[in-house]
């Protein structure tokens, strides 16, 4: 792999133990839609729809370097082990390419970590409101 999405990386842990302070709030009444810019591994969104299981995760990643096909694997990997992850589902998105038109549902959070060679401005981000 030529890309940094073949490892889940400090910020990904880091945001998980604040969201983990909050699973019961995001939890809540309602569904909860996440979309995960650059998931990598998948490690955070996977953990996050897994325990606030009224969520719909959508795990974003690049195909150059082989980064698409990793974090399919590895989600079919987990969805084999028996974990409750029917809700996640993953789609190609390069940001070099974007297209608004593609992002049909209305997310409740936007979920961005910044990679080790990122410039220290892109910090973790989770993002609520209607994306």
């Amino acid at each position: 792999m030529s890309t940094t999405g073949g490892s889940t990386w400090d910020a990904a842990f880091r945001l998980a133990d604040f969201l983990e302070l909050e699973w019961e709030n995001l939890r809540g009444d309602k569904a909860t839609n996440v979309l995960e810019l650059g998931a990598g591994t998948g490690w955070l969104g996977m953990t996050l729809a897994h325990n606030v299981e009224s969520s719909t995760v959508c795990l974003t990643e690049q195909a150059d370097g082989g980064a698409m096909d990793w974090l399919q694997q590895n989600l079919a990997e987990n969805v084999a082990a028996q974990l409750p992850l029917r809700s996640v589902r993953t789609e190609e998105l390069d940001w070099n390419a974007w297209e608004a038109r593609r992002i049909t549902r209305r997310w409740t959070y936007l979920i961005l970590e910044r990679a080790p060679g990122q410039s220290r401005r892109h910090q973790p981000v989770v993002l609520d409101g209607g994306w």
